[in-house]
């Protein structure tokens, strides 16, 4: 049962085991263990108890407990179920907002902050402080990736979605967060994704000075090689 999702919920019979050896309330290792046997009403029910015992909790705790759980996320980044909605807005991100209120110069307060929120300016902040906070780094990196790969993804099409010098400083800021990095299977797979956007960048400028036929078609002419995104329309339904 379940195949198609398989990595979710054998991640939340692992973490409910991590969750059980730990020192935070036992209603959260229940929620993964429901939720995984696909027992949702009941696994929602044991979270929002989980919930109400951690909210009466002081800052100190709310704050090793969110930190636990968003290092479990990272660990497990195939299991979509573990961070649940209510589990952040009631927990989480009003925990961050008052450890960074209180501690201002906490680095993990500012680097999860920029995890839950997206903002970038967050980790930034966070590499200030600590600049050996090599999980901002990489979320920095990769986040600043995304945006440059959303960029370029409809140059299959021979258009570039953006402004071209912005994406190229988001490389080069890119490229100096992974040489901070430790090495390791995460700094190669960046570093191979920064290399596959600054070829694409440069071939597309190159491109532009004289662009005869189709941005795919020069490349090929050219031999030069590249994996181009596959895109996908939605037409609006007539009788929505």
């Amino acid at each position: 049962m379940h195949y198609w999702n398989r990595d979710n919920f054998e991640g939340l019979d692992a973490v409910a085991e991590e969750a059980m050896a730990s020192s935070i309330p036992s209603g959260f290792a229940l929620y993964c263990r429901l939720r995984s046997n696909g027992q949702r009403a009941k696994a929602l029910d044991a979270l929002r108890r989980f919930l109400v015992e951690a909210q009466s909790l002081s800052l100190e705790e709310r704050k090793r407990i969110s930190w636990w759980l968003l290092e479990a996320q990272v660990r497990s980044p195939k299991v979509h179920q573990l961070l649940p909605h209510p589990l952040l807005k009631g927990l989480i991100e009003p925990t961050v907002e008052a450890c960074i209120a209180k501690w201002p110069g906490d680095a993990a307060a500012r680097r999860w902050h920029g995890f839950v929120s997206g903002d970038s300016d967050s980790l930034r902040l966070a590499l200030r402080i600590d600049p050996d906070d090599w999980l901002a780094r990489n979320r920095l990196a990769a986040k600043l990736l995304a945006s440059a790969e959303f960029s370029t993804h409809h140059l299959v099409e021979s258009q570039f979605l953006g402004e071209e010098a912005q994406t190229a400083l988001e490389l080069e800021e890119v490229a100096d967060h992974i040489a901070k990095l430790p090495d390791g299977s995460l700094r190669h797979e960046l570093q191979s994704r920064l290399s596959d956007q600054r070829m694409l960048l440069c071939d597309w400028s190159e491109y532009k000075l004289d662009p005869h036929g189709t941005f795919p078609e020069w490349c090929a002419e050219r031999r030069k090689s590249h994996a181009w995104s596959s895109i996908v329309y939605y037409e609006k339904n007539s009788d929505a």
